[in-house]
């Protein structure tokens, strides 16, 4: 799944709002890691988001 850099927070199709929406809002996971779309350096997040899965 793919999150896209620019869009509005509240527009529809952000996988922020998808996954609160559908998943997290319904089966209350422990966590949750979202990608900060709006970081200064897109790679460091990517490489941060993807050292999350450890």
């Amino acid at each position: 799944m793919d999150e896209y850099v620019g869009l509005s927070p509240v527009h529809a199709f952000r996988l922020r709002r998808w996954i609160r929406t559908r998943l997290e809002g319904k089966i209350h996971p422990g966590k949750v890691y979202y990608l900060d779309r709006d970081a200064p350096d897109l790679d460091a997040e990517m490489e941060r988001h993807t050292a999350l899965a450890g």
